[in-house]
């Protein structure tokens, strides 16, 4: 097997279209690779540190997703007859906590929400926004949702810094003149 060179591979991905949160994504499993690779003397050292220094896509814009008004939250919340077994959750098709029970579970309930394309991503996304917007911390949200950063956290709501109500202009402190 012969392995192209990492500049290649950057160029291949951008060609074949992806976007930049495509490559984003890619790219730390390529590293991982190369390290691994590097263990078991499958690659030499020089070309894995070559991998690690190829620089990942910009992230472009904001990302589109779906996010569920308080009204269409509710409305799915009271969509299941929570008096049925499968509904509680003790009976699944499938394998248990599976992508695809999650989603099996949701379709039905979402339909009679009236909120059909929503998906299980956009339920946890919309989560953290009303957190946020009840005044939950960042930090607090940051860790339910399992992040590694709060920069990731901050994407992942959409925030913008609010420079009409800084949250520095709330503290009491003064410069002696």
């Amino acid at each position: 097997m012969r392995l192209r060179s990492p500049t290649p591979f950057r160029a291949d991905v951008c060609e074949r279209g992806l976007g930049s949160s495509s490559i984003i994504v890619r790219m730390p499993a390529i590293r991982k690779l190369a390290v691994e690779a590097t263990d078991n003397a499958l690659l030499a050292p020089e070309l894995a540190a070559g991998i690690q220094r190829v620089k990942s896509a910009k992230s472009i814009g904001v990302r589109a997703g779906n996010w569920l008004t308080l009204r269409q939250a509710q409305a799915l919340l009271n969509a299941p007859d929570i008096t049925t077994p499968v509904n509680r959750g003790d009976q699944v098709q499938g394998e248990v906590l599976s992508e695809k029970v999650v989603w099996q579970m949701l379709r039905p309930h979402a339909n009679a929400a009236g909120v059909p394309g929503i998906a299980p991503h956009d339920c946890r996304r919309s989560c953290a926004k009303f957190c946020r917007a009840a005044g939950g911390e960042l930090e607090q949200i940051q860790l339910m949702l399992g992040h590694a950063s709060v920069q990731t956290t901050e994407r992942y709501l959409s925030t913008k810094q609010d420079l009409v109500h800084a949250v520095n202009d709330g503290i009491k402190l003064r410069v002696a003149v």
